[in-house]
């Protein structure tokens, strides 16, 4: 081979690179989607049956990946957790805050399903969708504060805040404004 094959040789070569380093770095994204959706399922049964750390992992994970299947499982996951780790330990910066920094991760998708737990009778969880709520959306007014009323002895909790605000915002989709307007209304008993 001459000298005009060999460079002829290399010129295709070089170009045949490029265009395979251009199509995977073009379909990079399509690959790591592909990727989080055969892994999101392993990562959903780590929350429910893996030990702390594995269950730490998988919410990291699962907030990275955005996945609003993860939401629902988180919260169940946060749930179970109450009765066993001191309520604390599941706001920012507790040694169990992991779940609901996952859920921050995941962010505004997240709203609807938090907006039914600020609606519902178990008031201590209700604050912790609420402080999730607040983490997301930075710019909300304070929404609850927490006394020990010696006439009731527990928890109280404002959750008209978080709700008002959400159903205000006119940039949020109908849907979020919809159901903190029907959630209002179920704890205002109208």
């Amino acid at each position: 081979m001459g000298r005009k094959g060999k460079t002829t040789v290399i010129l295709i070569t070089a170009a045949g690179l490029a265009v395979l380093l251009g199509v995977g770095f073009a379909a990079k994204d399509r690959i790591r989607e592909e990727w989080y959706r055969i892994l999101e399922p392993w990562y959903l049964q780590q929350i429910v049956e893996g030990t702390t750390e594995a269950q730490m992992a998988a919410a990291h994970k699962l907030g990275e990946m955005k996945s609003l299947r993860a939401v629902p499982v988180l919260l169940k996951a946060m749930k179970k957790a109450l009765p066993s780790s001191p309520t604390l330990a599941l706001f920012k910066d507790g040694e169990m805050s992991f779940f609901q920094d996952s859920l921050v991760a995941i962010g505004k998708p997240a709203t609807l399903t938090l907006i039914e737990v600020v609606a519902s009778e178990d008031r201590c969880f209700a604050s912790l969708a609420i402080a999730t709520l607040e983490r997301i959306y930075g710019d909300a007014p304070t929404a609850f504060e927490i006394f020990l009323p010696p006439s009731v002895g527990g928890i109280w909790i404002q959750r008209e805040p978080i709700l008002e605000y959400l159903r205000d915002q006119e940039e949020l989709s109908h849907e979020i404004r919809q159901a903190a307007a029907e959630a209002l209304k179920r704890i205002q008993g109208t």
